[in-house]
């Protein structure tokens, strides 16, 4: 990798970042963080290069600027690796490291960095050394367990200061419900009101619900291939002409992004709610 010292200006013009947004960054988070040449010029190197374009993707995304450098310090202190001490805390059956760890991820950072960075990360690795025989799945129900209440607390506090009615749900034969018990609090910041209706639910009961409430839309969180294929084969619920369906998830990757009158959103987590956010009524 080349060691290259390059001046603000190729910096902006390699990251597209401008300059004046540079120094505004470096005065106030230290990033990027200059070396000075024999003539007292500021110089910036390949980390500060790999920095930045970690920053102003996530800046991108509509993620703040402090919120961006407090994960990249996140990330960076734990060698790239931020999910590490929460996976071993888990793993360990260490309860109060667990809650330690996620203190200091939530504390640290917005719930949606918190969970890309710390929580989903430790909860894929459990799931795969549980598959390959590695580890019991306990260490991931423990982990489970002590997230959901943190989400369901702030879900409930968004409820408070919004008014759409939305319903999210996992629909039947699905058990885990903390990826779209996340999505409901993400959406929440685009107006939602979300009631949460968790894990293996019909989409029937969850229309029954919704027109009570008078929601305008509802969410089907797919995390398996087999349920989402199930959920996809059938129409929504009749009669509900001012409800949008969407169905998203891992399960339903590989279905086309209209099926049987869903609307199919794909991607991760910070995409979908960017799309979710189009929807919002005015």
């Amino acid at each position: 990798m080349t060691t290259e010292q390059i001046s603000i200006g190729a910096l902006s013009r390699q990251t597209d970042v401008p300059v004046e947004t540079l120094r505004a960054w470096e005065r106030r988070y230290g990033v990027p963080t200059p070396q000075r040449s024999g003539g007292r010029h500021r110089r910036y190197g390949p980390d500060d290069l790999k920095r930045v374009r970690w920053l102003a993707r996530r800046v991108a995304d509509g993620e703040r600027i402090g919120e961006a450098v407090a994960a990249l310090n996140l990330v960076e202190g734990a060698d790239g690796e931020a999910h590490r001490p929460l996976l071993d805390a888990a793993r360990d059956g260490d309860v109060g490291r667990v809650e330690g760890e996620l203190d200091r991820a939530f504390g640290a950072l917005d719930t949606l960095p918190a969970l890309e960075l710390c929580v989903f990360p430790a909860l894929a690795e459990l799931g795969r050394r549980w598959a390959d025989g590695r580890e019991a799945i306990a260490a991931e129900h423990l982990l489970t367990a002590a997230v959901e209440p943190r989400l369901a607390t702030r879900l409930s506090a968004e409820r408070r200061r919004t008014s759409a009615e939305a319903v999210v749900f996992c629909g039947p034969g699905e058990r885990h419900a903390l990826g779209a018990m996340a999505l409901g609090l993400l959406i929440g910041d685009h107006g939602w009101r979300v009631t949460f209706l968790g894990a293996d639910l019909p989409p029937e009961e969850a229309a029954r619900l919704a027109r009570r409430i008078g929601a305008r839309l509802a969410i089907a969180v797919c995390t398996l291939d087999a349920p989402a294929e199930a959920l996809m084969a059938s129409d929504p619920p009749a009669g509900d002409v001012d409800i949008t369906w969407v169905a998203t998830g891992p399960g339903i990757e590989s279905t086309p992004r209209s099926a049987h009158g869903w609307r199919v959103l794909k991607g991760d987590l910070r995409q979908v709610v960017t799309e979710i956010g189009h929807l919002t009524p005015e």
